[in-house]
């Protein structure tokens, strides 16, 4: 759309902002409901971008996406009590909570959902009513799930887009961004029982200096939990850090058919970034090899166990034999050249 066609607001007229990290975009009011404006401000890049010019007076801000960007959201009064993301949106409605005195410990936990206490397939799904991609099961044209609360079944409330979705990358990753609980749902991590909380920081104030609000930084998080696999070459000889081939969304695990790390596309999705060229044969290769007298070696390469525990075996029983050998043989030479020299004396 041309530019002088694209409808830029007066700052009198933006409401609120939303967003402050990646992009920032305005939300002004017309005919009593929200609707975001044409234009976009990328932080990244520094740079204006139109945003929906073609139909952004069609997408009502609080029923296409306000669920997740302002707390307690009343389709019908066309109203929300909080704006950005309060208490309530993760552990439920908390006035009776909040009513209680402090001396009342154990009723006030009792009013309140702590996703920390609650098993981990359904705490994840707190995080993932907001990072998520789909529409509502309750509310046609609705980006987020309506009617939901922090401890019911997410999937009663929304479906997320399918797999072959123009948002997904053909191999099972996102192209997009708000889809964060696709990618885990897709991940080792997922499979694995690892939840959004386990890595990801949730109470701190202000933004972290990396972006990901991940608990540690960098390869120190995922060393937290994989120390076995800070020795291979990749990482010794080359600095390589985990997510430069596991990625960060999704955590792409071996054997997850949509992993870029899956055999069947790693040479092309992973390994070709640095060896240009590289072929299946060459994906084969061990990456992460495992200790050999380790139980993982045991798994992964039998004979490579066995083996090293018959050499170990076999250069034990060596030493075994001639360590005592060798110092016997010493002490004999060392008595008799000592008593050798007192019978010539």
């Amino acid at each position: 759309m041309p530019i002088d066609q694209i409808y830029i607001p007066k700052m009198e007229e933006v409401k609120y902002t939303i967003g402050s990290q990646w992009k920032q975009r305005f939300l002004i009011e017309k005919d009593g409901d929200y609707y975001i404006s044409s234009i976009q401000f990328n932080i990244d890049t520094g740079r204006w971008v139109n945003y929906h010019d073609h139909d952004w007076q069609k997408r009502p801000w609080l029923k296409k996406c306000g669920g997740c960007h302002a707390t307690g959201v009343d389709l019908d009064k066309k109203t929300f009590v909080e704006p950005g993301v309060g208490c309530e949106a993760c552990h439920g409605l908390g006035s009776h909570h909040a009513a209680l005195p402090a001396r009342e410990t154990f009723e006030k936990r009792a009013t309140i959902i702590n996703p920390s206490k609650l098993t981990g397939g359904v705490a994840v799904q707190i995080c993932g009513s907001c990072h998520n991609r789909g529409k509502s099961t309750r509310v046609k044209g609705s980006g987020w799930p309506v009617g939901y609360l922090p401890g019911k079944a997410l999937e009663v409330y929304y479906r997320s887009i399918p797999m072959d979705h123009k948002k997904m990358y053909s191999a099972g990753f996102s192209k997009s961004h708000h889809q964060q609980y696709i990618d885990w749902k897709n991940s080792k991590h997922a499979d694995s029982g690892i939840g959004c909380i386990d890595c990801h920081t949730v109470h701190e104030l202000g933004n972290p200096l990396f972006r990901s609000k991940t608990k540690v930084q960098g390869d120190a998080l995922c060393l937290s939990c994989h120390a076995d696999y800070t020795k291979d070459l990749h990482q010794i000889r080359a600095g390589i850090t985990c997510v430069q081939c596991h990625r960060d969304k999704p955590i792409a695990g071996v054997y997850q058919y949509y992993s870029a790390m899956n055999p069947i596309r790693r040479h092309a999705y992973i390994c070709a970034k640095c060896h240009e060229g590289a072929s299946p044969s060459f994906a084969s290769y061990v990456v992460h090899e495992p200790d050999v007298l380790s139980a993982a070696a045991l798994d992964e390469f039998p004979l490579l166990y066995y083996a090293a525990w018959f050499m170990v075996i076999l250069a034990g029983g060596i030493f075994a034999i001639f360590i005592p050998y060798t110092v016997l043989w010493g002490v004999r030479e060392l008595l008799g050249k000592f008593f050798g020299r007192a019978g010539h004396d």
